[in-house]
């Protein structure tokens, strides 16, 4: 079997293969951050409020990257799930832009794949009902002949890296 490297997923955006070193530093931060706000409860000179300010950025830290790293694993499971009977197939893809642009919007795109797949017509959008399908991964792939896997089954369509 091939190996691909899926670099993206309409239904997900980004997927991340590699070690996200960034979100298990995060993560010990926030680790660090809750056990040292002990250290304000129980010191000579108590400070409730830095107990408290202490845990609580802890626990931030700690959820976030705890969440992110959760979503991730799950997201390469499935993708991983979809390249069984994925078939390597080249699209035509269309960035779309957000209709109200702000500054944290910059390089944020939908994107719309076209594609042929047993002589039938496909187009198919990013995200989903609950999310909104713009992601920053897809600005580098927006208005773009592209390769992509497209799951028969699961009705799915992966980006692959076009290095």
């Amino acid at each position: 079997m091939k190996q691909y490297h899926v670099v993206a997923s309409l239904k997900y955006g980004r997927i991340h293969r590699k070690s996200l070193i960034f979100l298990w530093i995060m993560f010990l931060l926030g680790f660090f951050l809750g056990i040292y706000s002990f250290v304000f409860l129980f010191s000579v000179e108590r400070s409730l409020v830095g107990f408290i300010c202490g845990f609580l950025s802890g626990i931030l830290f700690l959820g976030t990257a705890l969440y992110i790293i959760m979503k991730n694993y799950i997201n390469c499971k499935n993708c991983k799930k979809w390249v069984q009977d994925a078939v390597e197939l080249n699209a035509t893809s269309v960035g779309i832009k957000k209709t109200y642009f702000g500054f944290s919007d910059i390089g944020l795109r939908k994107l719309k794949v076209s594609f042929k797949y047993n002589k039938k017509k496909y187009v198919k959008y990013s995200g989903t009902k609950q999310g909104n399908g713009y992601d920053r991964v897809f600005f580098r792939y927006a208005d773009a002949e592209i390769k992509i896997l497209y799951s028969p089954e699961f009705d799915e369509v992966m980006i692959l890296n076009d290095k």
